[in-house]
């Protein structure tokens, strides 16, 4: 082996290691994955059957990838996208589907079987609201706050065949988690929004921009004191 041979082989071997070592950070971020038991030790012997085998190869000969080897590195990584698959699925947030488009976001909610309540009330409201306008429909709530013209609009709704459409054209936008619960912000020139689901119903808080003190996080503390109507 040359000299120039030996610099591309440890050149190789770095990217190797940064690259999985950020793939595995970015994997440990994931929440935890529920494998059925039995799964779960059906997978681990696999994954340690082809480490032993591909470290018998290694020592026999570094030098030679065997067919066998190649199709063992094949399996490994189909596991790894496998699992990480599943911790997509179960993230919180899948009890909503997006589709972002250019100049706005669709939300499409999926209802599952957590208890769940659709009348409710916030303990936490902004300094200088007060609420203004109260509606229950068979499957809806709506309340408005206003505060000298400015305005705090919450509407819940049941998922069953509902979604979501907001503004995020020339928005920051993104996804957002705030305790058990993961959401969807929007902030524009003139409103905030978060949009959220509880399991059987979700709930969308549009807020007008009012001087320095409702964000974001504001809004969070509002969706955060949510209980059930007394």
């Amino acid at each position: 082996m040359t000299e120039s041979d030996k610099v591309l082989r440890e050149a190789c071997i770095l990217a190797e290691e940064m690259y999985w070592d950020d793939f595995f950070k970015h994997f440990a971020s994931f929440p935890p994955v529920e494998i059925p038991e039995g799964q779960h030790e059906r997978i681990l012997k696999l994954i340690y059957g082809h480490l032993i085998d591909n470290r018998k190869k290694s020592e026999a000969d570094t030098r030679r990838i065997t067919s066998k080897r190649i199709k063992a590195v094949i399996i490994a990584a189909a596991i790894i996208v496998l699992l990480a698959i599943t911790a997509f699925a179960i993230e919180p947030v899948r009890d909503f589907i997006i589709n972002i488009y250019s100049d706005c976001t669709e939300i499409v909610f999926n209802s599952n079987d957590k208890n769940d309540y659709l009348y409710a009330e916030y303990t936490f409201i902004p300094k200088g609201y007060i609420l203004v306008d109260s509606i229950q429909g068979k499957n809806s709530q709506s309340l408005i706050y206003s505060n000298e013209g400015k305005r705090i609009l919450i509407d819940s709704l049941g998922n069953k065949s509902s979604k979501s459409v907001i503004d995020t054209e020339d928005s920051d936008s993104g996804e957002i988690s705030f305790g058990d619960e993961t959401g969807y912000y929007s902030i524009t020139d003139t409103s905030i929004i978060l949009i959220w689901s509880s399991g059987k119903y979700n709930h969308c808080i549009i807020a007008d921009l009012n001087d320095n003190y409702i964000s974001l996080e504001t809004l969070v503390k509002v969706a955060q004191s949510r209980k059930p109507l007394k």
